[in-house]
């Protein structure tokens, strides 16, 4: 923003010196409490918008996660992700047409069908 520094500068040396212990790593060595209770709100608000129950374990979190993960990347095709590649990056979509690559996605949902992995 015009007339304002691009960071926190500081007034004195010793507030300089002050400035320099503030990262991340120490931050959280720290432990504040505030943190904590912001944790815990953004943990709460990400259960609420998956309809989930807020005391959740991590690992019932990481199972739902990784279902939830499978589920889309099943339901979505290799056509769509081709699609999304040439619309963001068209300098390297790849040479095969949607139809090329749908039917691959076929033959390997076939594939897999029979080995039972679908």
């Amino acid at each position: 923003m015009e007339g304002y520094p691009d960071r926190i500068l500081p007034k004195e040396e010793a507030a300089a010196r002050v400035l320099k212990q503030r990262t991340l790593t120490n931050l959280y060595n720290e432990h504040p409490v505030w943190l904590a209770h912001a944790h815990r709100d953004l943990d709460t608000a990400v259960a609420a918008a998956y309809g989930w129950l807020p005391d959740l374990s991590d690992d019932e979190i990481w199972s739902r996660l990784f279902a939830l993960n499978q589920s889309r990347a099943h339901t979505q095709s290799s056509a769509e992700l081709l699609q999304g590649t040439q619309a963001q990056y068209p300098r390297y979509a790849p040479a095969a047409t949607f139809k090329q690559v749908s039917r691959r996605q076929k033959d390997t949902d076939t594939q897999q069908a029979k080995r039972g992995t679908a």
